[in-house]
């Protein structure tokens, strides 16, 4: 029996041979993923893959959003443009009174129209309130320029803000974006090189632009404070971002697209504001931007990591992430071309060798470990660096090598299988004739002997030996959980709910396990026939269900006679049982339902009966009520969990112990679970 169950193959295989051809296919299998890699095959898959990492976090509340919605466009015009600048300047002037620290548009004012001077006066005065309230505009790239800056875009051609704005706002930032591959927005601009008349200007993204007027830094001091590095941008001395050869950083994402009903910001009207719906203190040393948003026909949305069911958000969202992405001081960054490479390659000749040494069932096992291993290492790591590992490419080369040493041990059995049959072959021939009828007979019998052998050794191996690697898991899980438990800041609550959901999971298969192997020790005949008092039994089991039928408000009742016979049995198969029967009644039976359990004589058997009022089961359920694996479903019953084995392990409990078990019910109405038992009949030598 070991040889088959033993996770390891046989020693007559020589294991350095076994682990040179593990090497050289995960040396293959490497070099195609690379090839996969390098061509940027895939690409949209390992992108979507790697928005895994953008999980919803909590902001620092000194951002908020004024949409221009569709409530503003109907009331003032369908467009900012064509607005009076004197909606602009009644804004301005309740933010800045109200002490907002900065106030960013997301609005392109490059006409000139009446009412400019007095939206220009509203600019300079909040600069001079108490506040001193900083306003920062946008300004749009139009053409790329010829020249290669590192780590900077340049553009040839701009459109600002007029003359008469920019000399008085503070500053200026792009609002430019640039989708990747699967048109998705998840990187963007930090240092930009214009062209204007006048000479060649260095600008910045308008997130950055916004967090260096909040900063207070003056625009005459910014070149001297944001200075470049190697694949970095330093903003200031304390916060750095990590940016690619054209200047473009990853700011994190802190929540989905806003809708009505949830905002990773606060979000108000702009019609709201002006009409004073909104109370002006919100405003109190924010960071306000205004831009078009819950608008119908918007055209400025964009898909983000974030975005669920085709959701888009906003320019001036995309920007309020990035701006809390700095004051957070949160820049991720992908995995470096040399460490994907070295781990692509490497990742693949290890599994590879691995796998090369195991049976064909441990290689699932192990396989199956190593990815959650894996998967917990990657996010671990990226909570400490922000590093993105590139998934895709890291669970390839960990898996594809399970297949291809399955297909090999698959040709090199099926080819010695074909040696030893043509060596035989001779042999059988000769004895066919004479032994052709007692042949087909027994081979009758072997067969089926051999299909119930195959049955319980399989039933055994895939129960006994998923428990070791099984409660690897579990125990290196819930060890992730105290930690977690202890620190909450060793990984984020997402990544905490995904491992408990784990662990949960991984006990709900352990008990399905000892359920199976339950099963199988009962149809071994293997049971104790110790004496017991049945009654005893009974009255713990309820006494250990009366909680839970609290919970749910039930009325439990034990009805016991205090002379019972005794019994003669297995007290835990029999205590398992009888919690079975109990805890259905329990769980199958509404709140403030009424469960009745009764024990009684019946000649020489002890009858237990156990009586509710709940859902039912339908006649066609009752038919296959005991049957393994058999589940009755219904609209009402579909939430509650189950494996099907319960049942039948009742029952096989139950006549093992030489006894038998029944049910009455009706649907929507109750059901009533009856077990005989027969009485212990002899002398009890001692007390």
């Amino acid at each position: 029996m070991w040889h088959i169950l033993n996770p390891i193959k046989p020693l007559s295989i020589n294991k350095i041979r076994q682990g040179g051809r593990g090497a050289l296919v995960g040396f293959v299998i490497g070099v195609v993923l690379l090839v996969l890699w390098v061509g940027g095959l895939f690409a949209q898959t390992r992108l979507r893959l790697n928005d895994a990492y953008y999980a919803p976090s909590p902001t620092t509340g000194q951002v908020m959003i004024v949409a221009i919605d569709n409530a503003s466009l109907s009331a003032y015009g369908r467009s900012p443009s064509e607005w009076s600048r004197d909606r602009f300047t009644d804004f301005l002037n309740i933010a800045s009174e109200a002490g907002a620290r900065t106030v960013g548009f997301d609005l392109l004012f490059s006409e000139t129209t009446p009412d400019d001077e007095q939206f220009i006066n509203a600019i300079i005065d909040a600069r001079q309130s108490e506040a001193r309230t900083r306003v920062i505009m946008p300004m749009v790239g139009l053409t790329v320029g010829a020249d290669d800056y590192t780590q900077s875009v340049e553009y040839a051609d701009v459109l600002m803000p007029h003359s008469g704005f920019g000399s008085v706002v503070e500053n200026r930032g792009f609002v430019n974006v640039y989708p990747d591959a699967d048109s998705t927005i998840r990187r963007q601009i930090s240092s930009v090189q214009y062209a204007t008349a006048d000479g060649i200007f260095t600008g910045h993204s308008f997130a950055i632009a916004l967090y260096l007027a909040y900063l207070r830094i003056p625009t005459p001091a910014i070149p001297q404070v944001v200075t470049a590095e190697d694949g970095a941008l330093n903003i200031t001395p304390e916060r750095q971002i990590r940016v690619d050869v054209n200047g473009l950083w990853m700011p994190n994402y802190f929540g989905s697209p806003a809708t009505d009903e949830q905002s990773a910001f606060v979000v108000v009207s702009f019609l709201d504001v002006l009409e004073g719906r909104v109370d002006p203190a919100i405003f109190a040393d924010k960071a306000v931007l205004v831009g078009v948003m819950n608008s119908t026909g918007i055209t400025d949305v964009y898909a983000v990591p974030t975005s669920t069911g085709g959701t888009r958000m906003s320019g001036v969202e995309i920007h309020a992430h990035a701006f809390e992405s700095l004051l957070q001081n949160i820049s991720f960054r992908e995995q470096s071309s040399t460490s994907q490479l070295l781990m692509i390659l490497g990742l693949a000749i290890f599994t590879s060798m691995v796998y090369s040494q195991l049976r064909w069932w441990a290689m699932l096992i192990i396989g199956a470990v190593m990815m959650v291993a894996m998967s917990v290492a990657i996010i671990t790591y990226f909570d400490m660096y922000l590093v993105m590992v590139n998934l895709f490419y890291a669970l390839l080369a960990g898996s594809l090598p399970i297949g291809a040493n399955l297909m090999l041990d698959i040709v090199t059995e099926t080819t010695r299988r074909q040696l030893t049959e043509a060596q035989l072959s001779a042999e059988k021939q000769v004895s066919a004739l004479r032994l052709q009828v007692i042949a087909e007979k027994d081979q009758q019998n072997a067969t089926l002997n051999e299909l119930s052998m195959l049955k319980t050794r399989m039933i055994r191996m895939a129960s006994h030996d998923l428990k070791n690697p099984l409660g690897i898991v579990l125990t290196y899980g819930s060890l992730i959980v105290e930690d977690v438990q202890a620190d909450s800041t060793v990984m984020s609550q997402d990544h905490a709910r995904f491992v408990e959901s784990m662990v949960k999971s991984g006990h709900d298969m352990l008990y399905i396990i000892e359920e199976i192997l339950n099963l199988e020790q009962l149809r071994s005949g293997n049971i104790k026939k110790d004496t017991l008092a049945f009654g005893f039994l009974v009255k713990e089991v309820v006494e250990r269900n009366l909680m839970s039928a609290e919970e749910k408000k039930q009325t439990l009742t034990l009805v016991n006679p205090p002379d019972l016979p005794l019994v003669q049995g297995d007290y835990r198969q029999l205590f398992q049982a009888i919690t079975n029967l109990v805890g259905n009644a329990v769980k199958y039976t509404p709140d403030n339902g009424i469960i009745t359990v009764k024990l009684l004589q019946r000649d020489d058997m002890v009858r237990f009966e156990v009586q509710d009022n709940g859902y039912g089961i339908s006649e066609e359920g009752q038919k296959n009520l005991f049957q393994e694996f058999y589940r009755v479903r219904s609209a009402k019953t579909a939430h509650i969990q189950g494996t099907g084995l319960g049942l039948s392990l009742v029952k096989a409990v139950i006549e093992a112990h030489g006894g038998t078990i029944w049910m009455t019910s009706t649907e929507g109405v109750g059901s009533t679970f009856f077990v005989e038992l027969p009485l212990f009949e002899g002398t009890l030598e001692d007390e």
